[in-house]
């Protein structure tokens, strides 16, 4: 027979074309064309959340750049705080729009599976 890696791999590939047929639906029925545009924006989010935390070490190698020398501190004293609160206020709302990105991303299957589970629960804060 089969060695046990190619059965498993075999098998492993055949899990996930069965998922990828619940992920992104055959037919173009509303319901696929609605699911596909909810896989590319889940997709999208995702790709714009691992940016936005890719650059999180790049905002603090920035911070460490702009601290002042003591010598420009001598100069210009308002240098001291102004350049790194701002590199440091930039570096938060990086991080809060990776996480409001990813709970976007999970929000919008959430929402998706709670309608065509239970579409009658909503029906009084839709319309």
């Amino acid at each position: 027979g089969q060695s046990p890696a190619l059965s498993s791999r075999k098998l492993q590939l055949r899990i996930a074309q069965t998922l990828f047929h619940h992920v992104w639906p055959s037919s173009e029925d509303e319901n696929s064309k609605k699911r596909k545009q909810l896989v590319l924006a889940s997709l999208g989010l995702m790709v714009g959340g691992k940016v936005v935390i890719i650059q999180v070490p790049y905002l603090f190698k920035h911070l460490v750049d702009t601290l002042p020398s003591s010598e420009l501190l001598a100069s210009d004293p308002a240098l001291t705080s102004t350049v790194p609160l701002a590199v440091l206020l930039g570096y938060g709302a990086s991080r809060a729009a990776a996480s409001g990105l990813q709970e976007y991303r999970c929000g919008i299957y959430i929402v998706n599976i709670l309608f065509q589970i239970q579409p009658d629960c909503f029906c009084c804060t839709v319309h």
